[in-house]
């Protein structure tokens, strides 16, 4: 009886590993992408244009009413003195010298970027839009908005985030007119 049980076990086990090899192999081949989704999720990209925003919502934007006629934004879009290419370069560059950040999606039609913050003390993670606008004698506007799509957040959060985003940007544009 004893052996019988054990021989049901074994063979459990056998079965059980088995799934799982094949499952590993589905996920390297791509071919579980139905069964598991992609990666890219339903997390559409922010349409600045028809944004619904108010200043006591747990995000935070920086926008102008030309670009975000919808929004009453908590202060204006800031302005750098370079080619909204130059501007793509160097959020391209945050993007990849920090491991936290991923740059979600891009459209070079309306000059938006759309990245995905993960901080260590928060699972959970932040979306950081940005839309650049090209201004007069090559300087471009930069439209941002920083807000999470799940969870709580608080909008200071948010405040800091942008501001250490532009700060950054700025050090960053001074060294490349240096």
């Amino acid at each position: 009886m004893l052996d019988r049980f054990r021989t049901l076990i074994y063979w459990a086990c056998g079965i059980v590993l088995l799934v799982g090899v094949l499952a590993y192999i589905m996920v390297l081949n791509g071919s579980a992408s139905s069964f598991f989704d992609d990666q890219r999720g339903t997390l559409q990209p922010t349409d600045f244009g028809s944004l619904s925003f108010t200043p006591d919502a747990d995000s935070y934007l920086l926008c102008d009413p030309s670009a975000c006629p919808d929004a009453e934004p908590n202060g204006p879009m800031p302005v750098f003195p370079l080619s909204p290419a130059d501007l793509r370069l160097i959020f391209a560059s945050i993007s990849d010298s920090a491991p936290n950040i991923t740059l979600r999606d891009f459209n070079p039609a309306t000059n938006q970027l759309e990245f995905i913050e993960r901080l260590a003390s928060d699972p959970l993670p932040t979306v950081i839009s940005i839309r650049l606008l090209e201004r007069a004698q090559s300087q471009t506007a930069v439209a941002i908005y920083s807000y999470k799509p799940v969870g709580s957040s608080d909008a200071k959060d948010h405040q800091e985030r942008v501001e250490r985003w532009l700060l950054t940007v700025s050090n960053r544009a001074s060294r490349r007119n240096q």
